[in-house]
């Protein structure tokens, strides 16, 4: 699990792994929620983007490590 700092409670709505749902709202594409996991393709990993859980492999999207 890579965290952003000691305090970082991971959300796959932070992952960088997550899909997030984009909408159309006033004429704008707008980014939702995580909707899929594109680094793990089973049905568990999928669920837990959907539900905004995390597993090991929890990326935050503001950390600099690669």
């Amino acid at each position: 699990m890579i965290l952003c700092n000691n305090d970082c409670e991971p959300c796959c709505d932070f992952c960088i792994y997550a899909i997030h749902d984009e909408f159309e709202l006033n004429g704008h594409m707008e980014i939702g929620g995580p909707i899929e996991c594109k680094l793990h393709r089973d049905e568990e990993h999928q669920e837990i983007a959907e539900y905004c859980g995390y597993c090991d492999d929890f990326h935050c999207f503001l950390t600099n490590n690669e």
